[in-house]
């Protein structure tokens, strides 16, 4: 780049506050994307995203050298002491263009570039659908319809394209409404309830002193009148009464109450940015004492505010909660409606349904009630040069109020905290696109969707790492009731202190518990493969020979040429199975046959002359020596490092709190993300997954026939250590995520020149001889989706029970079938589908004769539904796929 006038400066100093007198010396690098410091005498590297420095800060100069404070939006603090003054300066200024973009086309995320192993732009874009989530809840109804005045963005612009309102308010009421309202945000529907209570959101009115809107009350009105059950509502104001006054004199404030009917009237409270960014940065510069004290610590936290703004959010969500939950809608609003509105809206739905507890459901209420809703985030996360005054840390309230509800009942969320952390990291990084823009519209104008990559998108293909182990989902299955008493809002040390060495477990409970239960998962492979050998050699033992083949190997654990075995000494190695040879039939006798301890049994006859000769014709699959089996067996590690007081791993990466840590399953080493650099299935596992590998455990995976493949991909991997967040990318998909599944149905090439492409459903491995049965498949499913979409305008809908999917997967699968005569008047004719399938998998005679044993019961369970074809069509398809999941061939009839 232009702006890096110097690439690297020498000698410089990094000093740790808990190590003044010991300060690291090294190179500082300037990358694309990152402020690299190398100490290469400690071999320790310090990586900080160009896009999360906060704030660069010159210092007074020492003898030293210059001084230079970096702060990170993600609470690190560098202190870099740079030898000349001039080489400062420069520094201090590249910094400074660097992380804050003139311009927001110049963020980083219009110009990463995955890798080619990694997702394409469009996954993860079209994973959540605002429609498809009030869907959800039952929207719309006779209460609740869909307006489409602002399809344009026409009556608010800062307004997702599609608002529910009630059905009975007309454009007028609307319209005055929106004008009566702070930048048009009238009240719409943010959160439907069972019992139909409703959580509206909208901003404040500009009712000035005296002002009043027949049509604004005629809106709250018709909002009450949504909810049968009720004959009042509650409009929640979420700020400081005196707040709320003085804007009065500016022509805006509060509803009065006079002109108002059957509405009660509650002020919450809640700070507004200013006072938050304020108070978040009295809680860094507690965090950053040098040398703090206890009394010097609680006193900084204390005139932060930062636990007193937490508790106060916490409240006014469970309040709102707790008023949904009698039975009373409630409409919220602050200034605008787009920062404290969001955060306690969402921290309501949060406590009322366990479906926003999930990874999905999580992301899905961000996406509607900060996204959709126009939550400033180029703004408040400060992603481009802009007013200081409007930053504050909105988002991280939502994430921190959201980890004290985790904390306290950890079996209610599926998440974890690195899921949070996550969601934070990158709501201020611009990587991916997701939180770039301030409303809907800035993300359509900026065509987001074409030109950048989704978060969602790569969590969704990172899932294992945000997964909780001590989730249960029938623990909390209704209300989430949070403990809110002083005592129980808690500093959180994983956010604000992550990056500070010595203050957190070194084996944090996170970590252990996925820790363990990979470890039992891997030893339950290893014991079924165990299982399965011992089985095998008892069936030679004991005479029960395998069918011969002229390409089969011969096993000779006894006599043979180069693997002969020392009958003296390999005796007790080889465990024969006494009992077994004794039941089975040998010539052995029962004292020949028994234990060497046994008090009848002569020392000469402790170990038999002759052992029964153990050579078979068996398949490749059996090793053909005692050296390849044992070989084979240790390729699973049985004992794991612990990852208690790992601090480094192999290659010199330190590995604090935050760090992910991977298990090896061949060595049971604690690596690094960059050092798991392979996934291979090992033969001493029952199992075909790709276990992770470090480098040391998977050299013959490298120089396999495919090692030209697998060397590119790691020199893509190493490369991607310049980009990212984290600094470090997976090469492989994570063939178990829901993405591979989704991205069957994708298109490839978007719409170019006005037309739109028929889509490329991008199916793999195809045999010549299937090639006209595949075209009839493509054109049958382009057909379908033309079909369905015309029928059905939502974006997306359930592929099935188990899965998400980009499209009307459910009524698209039916529609295939059906032309394929499968379905029929909500009866399956099992001949059709045979026929079928075995158009593609008519060789395979094993799977076809499990299909047909096996299919009356799929068609049983997936009649039940004869009134909804849909449904119908996707049990069916979620069995037969089931029935066919060990089909290595399975690439076609998998949508």
């Amino acid at each position: 780049m232009d702006i890096i006038k110097t690439p690297k400066l020498e000698n410089v100093q990094l000093l740790d506050k808990y190590n003044l007198r010991n300060p690291s010396k090294g190179t500082l690098y300037f990358a694309t994307t990152h402020l690299i410091f190398v100490d290469h005498e400690m071999r320790k590297e310090t990586w900080i995203l160009l896009m999360h420095i906060s704030s660069v800060e010159r210092l007074p100069i020492t003898t030293t050298g210059s001084p230079l404070l970096v702060r990170t939006k993600t609470f690190q603090s560098v202190f870099f002491v740079i030898p000349r003054e001039r080489d400062c300066h420069e520094m201090h200024q590249t910094l400074l263009r660097l992380s804050q973009p003139v311009h927001i086309d110049e963020l980083y995320c219009f110009h990463y570039k995955s890798t080619p192993d990694d997702l394409p732009k469009s996954a993860g874009w079209n994973f959540f659908d605002i429609q498809t989530e009030f869907q959800r809840m039952n929207v719309p109804n006779e209460q609740w319809v869909l307006c489409t005045a602002n399809k344009d963005y026409e009556l608010c612009d800062t307004y997702p394209s599609e608002i529910y309102v009630p059905a009975r308010a007309s454009t007028a009421v609307l319209l005055g409404s929106a004008s009566f309202r702070s930048r048009g945000r009238l009240p719409a529907l943010a959160y439907l309830h069972h019992n139909k209570a409703a959580i509206a959101r909208c901003s404040q009115p500009l009712s000035g002193f005296s002002a009043r809107c027949m049509e604004d009350e005629q809106m709250l009105d018709l909002i009450r009148r949504a909810n049968p059950n009720c004959g009042y509502m509650y409009v929640v104001d979420t700020r400081p009464r005196i707040n709320a006054m003085v804007n009065r004199a500016a022509g805006k404030g509060y509803e009065n109450e006079a002109f108002y009917e059957n509405i009660k009237f509650q002020f919450m409270g809640i700070g507004n940015i200013h006072v938050m960014r304020k108070s978040l940065q009295k809680l860094v510069e507690t965090c950053e004492q040098n040398s703090p004290t206890m009394s010097s610590f609680f006193n900084g936290l204390e005139s932060s505010g930062w636990l007193k703004h937490i508790k106060s959010i916490l409240d006014t969500s469970w309040w709102i909660a707790c008023a949904i939950e009698s039975g009373v809608s409630v409409c919220v609003h602050c200034s605008d409606g787009w920062d404290r509105t969001a955060q306690v809206c969402s921290l309501a739905a949060l406590c009322l349904e366990p479906h926003y507890r999930t990874i999905n459901g999580y992301q899905a209420l961000i996406e509607k009630d900060w996204l959709s809703f126009g939550h400033k985030f180029t703004a408040r996360c400060g992603h481009i040069a802009c007013d200081g005054r409007e930053r504050s840390p909105v988002f991280t309230q939502l994430l921190d109020c959201t980890w004290q509800l985790l904390r306290q009942r950890p079996e209610a969320f599926q998440f974890n905290e690195r899921f949070l952390l996550t969601l934070h990291d990158h709501a201020h990084a611009c990587q991916y696109g997701t939180f770039v823009g301030n409303c809907q519209k800035d993300r359509r104008d900026l065509r987001l969707s074409e030109r950048t990559f989704s978060l969602w998108g790569y969590m969704a293909n990172h899932l294992h790492e945000y997964k909780n182990p001590l989730y249960n989902p029938k623990a909390h299955p209704d209300v989430l009731k949070p403990d809110l008493s002083a005592q129980s809002i808690r500093f959180w040390r994983g956010m604000y202190c992550r990056h500070e060495n010595g203050v957190h477990p070194r084996e944090p409970l996170g970590d252990l518990l996925p820790a363990a239960l990979e470890h039992c998962s891997a030893l339950d492979h290893h014991i079924n493969y165990l299982a399965r050998r011992i089985s095998t050699f008892k069936n030679l033992l004991s005479g029960r020979k395998a069918e011969k083949s002229k390409d089969t190997t011969v096993v000779n654990y006894q006599n043979g040429n180069v693997n002969t075995v020392d009958i003296e000494t390999k005796t007790d190695a080889l465990q024969i199975d006494n009992k077994l040879l004794y039941e089975s039939g040998g010539t052995l006798s029962e004292l020949e046959c028994a234990n060497h301890d046994h008090p009848l049994k002569d020392a000469s006859l402790t170990k038999p002359s002759k052992i029964p000769l153990i050579t078979e014709r068996a398949d490749d699959s059996i090793p053909a020596s005692l050296a390849q089996l044992d070989s084979e067996v240790n390729t699973v590690a049985l004992d794991w490092k612990s990852i208690k007081n790992v601090t480094e791993c192999s290659c010199s990466t330190p590995l604090d709190h935050y760090s992910r840590k991977h298990h090896c399953w061949g060595c049971g080493r604690c690596v690094c993300t960059r050092c798991v650099c392979a996934r291979a299935p090992l033969p001493a596992l029952a199992s075909p997954r790709h276990a992770p590998l470090c480098a040391a455990c998977s050299p013959q995976h490298l120089d396999s026939p495919g090692d030209t493949t697998m060397k590119n991909e790691q020199d893509t991997f190493d490369k991607s250590r310049m980009v990212g967040v984290d600094a470090i990318h997976d090469p492989k998909i994570d063939k178990d995520t829901i993405i591979t599944r989704n991205l069957k149905l994708e298109k490839k090439s978007r719409v170019k020149n006005g037309e739109e492409k028929d889509p490329d459903w991008s199916y793999n491995a195809i045999p010549q001889e299937l090639a006209s049965h595949v075209t009839d498949f493509k054109r049958n499913m382009s057909e379908c989706l033309k079909e369905v979409q015309a029928k059905d305008k939502r974006t997306v809908k359930r592929i099935s029970p188990k899965v998400e999917s980009p499209v009307h997967g459910e009524c698209l699968i039916a529609c295939v079938l059906k032309r394929n005569g499968v379905i029929e008047k909500g009866k399956i004719h099992k001949g059709n589908l045979i026929s079928l399938v075995s158009k593609f998998y008519a060789k395979d005679t094993k799977m076809m004769k499990k299909l047909e044993k096996n299919l009356d019961r799929c068609i049983e369970m997936s009649v039940r539904y004869q009134e909804d074809e849909c449904k119908l069509a996707s049990l069916l398809n979620d069995c037969t796929n089931d029935l066919m999941a060990s089909n290595k061939h399975k690439v076609v009839v998998n949508y």
